[in-house]
């Protein structure tokens, strides 16, 4: 990532620094090799190689900073193990959001599905394209009027691709993803792929929309499946708690008004970003 090649071109100057990684790539790759993206075994071969290499890069380049932020704790875990050995040079920081600039807008009566997402990244691509030709259809086989809405950027080419499966709408890169988003029954996160934090699941939930996301998408959160949101691993099972969310009105506003009390406590950018603020200030007054 970007972080990584700026954190590489500093790590030797003699001042107080601070590098925001993020995310493990390491980790990220260590999933990717396993997927369809790594078609042959040569592919895999590589990924599974620089996985390794990305890893050791990522556990030692750390040295050289006085702090590093990472946004999950299931990517510090896969870095740095249960004992961390960094003598707290490494933080977890997760991500916030713009409250304000989501709205809450929870629907009663809406029946679309909502992916969020940059689909030039290859998580969301595979978790849009695993949505449509997976999931969709077990979907629609019972409520054949419900579309798939996929809101963010993608190429024309992917595009043409995934709007072929029925009942898929492409709306692509939008101004604002609270008004294309509007009068969604569902927000789904279906990633296989990728690590760090999910901020398509933190939109979903301030915008309203009950979220049933895979374990992957829930990782580097506290939120709760069952209250905040429903984690679906296998493409029947997310089927499944999405037909029982459309029929139980009840239920969907329970959960859309849980979620977004969640992201209000826990995730507004306000109330995450002064602890993390106080521990730089520290640091540069030491």
């Amino acid at each position: 990532s970007q972080s990584r090649y700026v954190g590489d071109a500093i790590k030797d100057i003699k001042a107080i620094k601070f590098l925001e990684m993020t995310d493990a790539i390491s980790l990220n790759y260590s999933r990717i090799k396993k997927s369809k993206f790594a078609k042959t075994n040569l592919m895999s071969l590589i990924y599974s190689f620089e996985a390794k290499r990305l890893r050791s890069y990522e556990r030692n380049i750390i040295d050289h900073f006085d702090l590093n932020i990472l946004v999950s704790e299931v990517d510090r875990k896969y870095l740095f193990g249960d004992q961390d050995a960094t003598n707290g040079r490494v933080i977890v920081s997760t991500n916030g959001i713009d409250i304000d600039g989501f709205p809450y807008a929870y629907s009663e009566d809406a029946v679309d599905l909502i992916f969020i997402g940059n689909m030039l990244s290859l998580q969301n691509l595979d978790a849009a394209f695993y949505m449509a030709s997976e999931i969709l259809p077990k979907i629609r086989k019972y409520v054949p009027h419900l579309k798939l809405r996929l809101i963010g950027r993608i190429s024309k080419k992917d595009a043409n691709e995934i709007a072929a499966y029925d009942g898929v709408c492409v709306t692509g890169e939008v101004a604002d993803v609270s008004i294309a988003a509007k009068g969604g029954a569902i927000g789904v996160c279906p990633v296989r792929l990728g690590a760090g934090v999910q901020n398509k699941v933190l939109e979903y939930m301030a915008l309203g929309l009950p979220v049933v996301s895979t374990s992957i998408g829930l990782q580097g959160f506290d939120a709760i499946n069952g209250e905040h949101l429903i984690v679906a691993d296998s493409a029947d099972e997310f089927a499944r708690e999405i037909l029982n969310l459309l029929k139980d009105k009840s239920r969907r506003n329970e959960i859309a008004c849980a979620a977004r009390s969640y992201v209000e406590f826990n995730h507004a950018w306000a109330s995450k970003l002064h602890p993390l603020k106080e521990i730089i200030k520290n640091a540069l007054d030491k």
